[in-house]
C-alpha cells in the first residue's frame, strides 16, 4: 500500500467522509485531486436526484416561494418557503436555484443568494452596470445563477445591455464568483446579442440564451468564461410564423439539461383551429468533436375549445411530469402537470400525449400572481463559507441597502432606514 491519499481504498476513504463536520461541502472536496472527486461521485447520490419542485410567486407587495413534496395530490397548494429579511419584499425576483441556494434580485438591482434550510442570506452588491444606472433594460431575464460541477464553483452571470429595441446587444459580460471580493466585468465578441424573451438559462457548467436572430443559440461557458455559438433552434420564431407560436422559452429538467418548448395553434388543412401544441425538445450532448443535436421530447396536444396552457419555466420537467401554468400574467396563476408516464392511455408510443375535454390536466395550486418554477432540494451547506469582507456578506440584519460610498470607490451593506431610502448611490 502507498503512502498517498490515492493509496487509501475507496470504502476506507467514504468512511473517513462521512465523519468529516458539515462545513466542508463534498462538492468542494472534490477539487482536492482525481480520486477523491472519483469517490465522492460514486459513493454520493446527486443532489437533484431528492429535488422538488418550488414555485416562486410574485406577488403585488410580497415574492413567496413553495415546495411540493408529491405533484400527484390535486390542489396541494405547496408548502411554505420562509423567506425572511427583506428577501422576498415588493421588487423581488428570482433569478434561479443550484443544490438548494436560492438567487433572488431585488429591486434596487442588487443580489441575495439564500439558504432556506439554514436561514442565511448572502448579500451581493449590484453589479457594475448599476452604477451607469443601465436599468430599461436591466431587468432579471438578464442574469442567471449557475453551478460549475468540475470547479465546485457558483457564479452569477449578468448579461450587460448597452442598446434598446426588441433585442439586447452587448460587448461585455458580468460574472460574480461566490466567495469572491466584486463582480469580474468579462469581455465577450462586440455586437454579441440576446432576446430577453427566450430567457437566460444555465444547465450543466455553461449559461444559454438566444441571440438576436432568434434563432441562434449561444453559450457561456461557467469554467473558461467564454462565449460561444452552439446550435441554431429546432423552431424558429419570426415575423412569419407569430400569428401560430403562443410562446416560447428556454428551460431545463431535472437531470439539468437544456430544454426549448414552443407552443403553437394546431391548424387543420384547411386552416381551421384544431387546438394548441407544444413540442418539448431537450439539447443532448454529441459527445467528443460532436455537434450536439436538439431531440424532440414529447408533445402536448390540446383541444381547440380549451384555454392553452404554457410550459413552465425555467424547470419544466420534473420525474414523469411535464409541468404546465395557465393564467393571465398578472392577476392570477395556475400549476399543472402533464403525466410523461407511457403506460398512461393519452400517451403514444411517439410521445404524444393528448388531452382530451373531459380529462383536463391534474390543478396542483392556484395562486393569484404570476408564477416560475425551480428544482430545489435542501442543503445545509454554511453560506458563511462564501463571504467576503470587502464584497459579498452573509447578513443577519431584517432589512439592509447597499449604499456606493464615492470617497471609499465601494459598495458598503448598511442598514435600512427612512433617511436612506434615495441613496442608493451618493451624490
Amino acid at each position: 500500500m502507498g503512502f498517498g491519499w490515492d493509496c487509501i481504498p475507496a470504502d476506507i476513504f467514504q468512511n473517513i467522509l462521512q465523519r468529516l463536520p458539515l462545513t466542508i461541502p463534498r462538492r468542494r472536496l472534490r477539487l482536492v485531486c482525481r480520486h477523491w472527486r472519483n469517490v465522492i461521485d460514486d459513493c454520493t447520490l446527486h443532489p437533484q436526484a431528492h429535488a422538488k419542485v418550488l414555485a416562486f410567486v410574485t406577488g403585488k407587495e410580497r415574492s413567496h416561494a413553495y415546495v411540493f413534496d408529491n405533484l400527484t395530490e390535486e390542489r396541494a397548494g405547496g408548502r411554505y418557503l420562509e423567506l425572511r429579511g427583506g428577501v422576498g419584499n415588493q421588487g423581488s425576483s428570482m433569478v434561479g436555484t443550484c443544490n438548494g441556494l436560492l438567487c433572488l434580485r431585488r429591486r434596487d438591482g442588487d443580489v441575495v443568494i439564500v439558504n432556506p434550510a439554514t436561514g442565511e442570506k448572502l448579500a451581493v452588491p449590484p453589479p457594475p452596470s448599476r452604477m451607469f444606472n443601465v436599468l430599461p433594460k436591466d431587468t432579471t431575464a438578464a442574469y442567471s445563477f449557475g453551478y460549475h460541477p468540475e470547479t465546485g464553483l457558483y457564479k452569477v452571470v449578468h448579461v450587460v445591455p448597452c442598446a434598446a429595441g426588441d433585442g439586447v446587444t452587448f460587448d461585455t459580460v458580468d460574472v460574480f464568483t461566490l466567495g469572491d471580493a466584486s463582480w469580474r466585468v468579462v469581455p465577450v465578441r462586440r455586437g454579441s446579442s440576446f432576446l430577453p424573451s427566450f430567457g437566460v438559462v444555465s444547465a450543466n457548467g455553461a449559461t444559454y440564451w438566444v441571440a438576436e436572430d432568434a434563432h441562434s443559440l449561444m453559450s457561456f461557458d461557467l469554467k473558461d468564461e467564454r462565449l460561444k455559438f452552439v446550435t441554431t433552434l429546432p423552431v424558429r420564431v419570426g415575423p412569419s410564423s407569430l400569428d401560430l407560436i403562443l410562446s416560447w422559452h428556454l428551460t431545463t429538467d431535472l437531470r439539468g439539461r437544456l430544454g426549448y418548448v414552443v407552443c403553437s395553434h394546431d391548424m387543420k388543412r384547411a386552416r381551421t383551429l384544431k387546438g394548441t401544441k407544444t413540442e418539448v425538445w431537450v439539447l443532448e450532448d454529441g459527445g467528443r468533436d460532436k455537434k450536439r443535436s436538439w431531440v424532440l421530447l414529447h408533445t402536448i396536444a390540446e383541444p381547440g375549445s380549451r384555454a392553452p396552457q404554457g410550459i413552465a419555466w425555467p424547470h419544466f420537467i420534473h420525474g414523469e411530469n411535464v409541468l404546465t401554468t395557465q393564467g393571465d400574467g398578472e392577476s392570477w396563476a395556475s400549476l399543472h402537470a402533464y403525466s410523461l408516464n407511457l403506460s398512461e392511455p393519452r400517451m403514444n408510443r411517439r410521445g404524444v400525449v393528448h388531452q382530451m375535454e373531459s380529462t383536463p390536466p391534474p390543478l396542483i395550486c392556484l395562486y393569484c400572481s404570476s408564477l416560475q418554477t425551480f428544482a430545489y432540494v435542501e442543503t445545509t451547506e454554511p453560506l458563511a463559507l462564501y463571504g467576503c469582507d470587502d464584497g459579498s456578506k452573509v447578513v443577519d440584519c431584517e432589512e439592509w441597502i447597499w449604499y456606493y460610498r464615492r470617497s471609499r470607490g465601494r459598495w458598503e451593506l448598511i442598514r435600512n432606514c427612512s433617511s436612506l431610502m434615495d441613496l442608493c448611490v451618493e451624490s
